[in-house]
């Protein structure tokens, strides 16, 4: 069933190969565009460049769910790199995305989705404003607050990184990534023996 295949071809992302690139690759032309989109997802772990040289050809895929999952890889693509008419069409898969997630923009996984797509392109404060919405739409939303976390972090705002992290600790006790990202901004000011007992709360939870 193509749904199993599907599954198959997006976990080999987690195996980098030049086996996984070759079956990936080759699925980018399946007449299935389940598989189409699973074999986008799977070639995950290449650069934008060498991603967009691979997808370049299939902009237009007759299906929207294959080139909104195109606009989502390539999101992070320095369209200064391309020649005018690459450019342009790349630009018109990008509008084809953001009208999609806005039928759905009342949604705190949507406005993620928006968040992750604008800090890709490192478009900041719109990706900021999605993750702001995200946690107004849900404030207990773990990923929207690792997400804006990571994006202060980015700006250096330590502080502000540093309390939503505290947030997403007490949403989540039992979640050893936000642990995770606490001890690595404890590291990053300096401090020593607070990020070590952060790692360790992370490395507990994670066992």
């Amino acid at each position: 069933a193509a749904i199993w295949q599907a599954t198959a071809i997006v976990e080999m992302r987690n195996f980098p190969s030049q086996e996984t690139f070759q079956t990936a690759a080759a699925m980018l032309n399946s007449d299935d565009p389940l598989l189409r989109m699973a074999a986008v997802r799977a070639l995950g772990f290449l650069s934008p460049q060498q991603l967009y040289g691979l997808l370049q050809q299939h902009l237009n895929d007759p299906s929207a769910a294959v080139r909104m999952e195109i606009a989502r890889a390539l999101a992070a693509l320095p369209m200064e790199q391309l020649d005018n008419a690459s450019a342009t069409a790349l630009r018109a898969i990008y509008d084809e995305y953001l009208r999609n997630l806005g039928d759905n923009a009342d949604m705190p996984e949507t406005q993620v989705q928006l968040g992750t797509f604008f800090s890709e392109r490192q478009f900041w404060q719109p990706a900021e404003i999605a993750y702001q919405h995200a946690l107004q739409l849900n404030p207990q939303d773990l990923t929207a607050l690792l997400n804006l976390a990571d994006l202060y972090r980015t700006l250096q705002r330590e502080e502000e990184a540093r309390e939503l992290l505290l947030q997403a600790v007490a949403i989540a006790p039992e979640q050893g990534m936000p642990y995770h990202a606490l001890g690595l901004l404890e590291t990053r000011a300096g401090n020593r023996e607070l990020a070590l007992g952060y790692l360790g709360d992370a490395a507990e939870r994670e066992s």
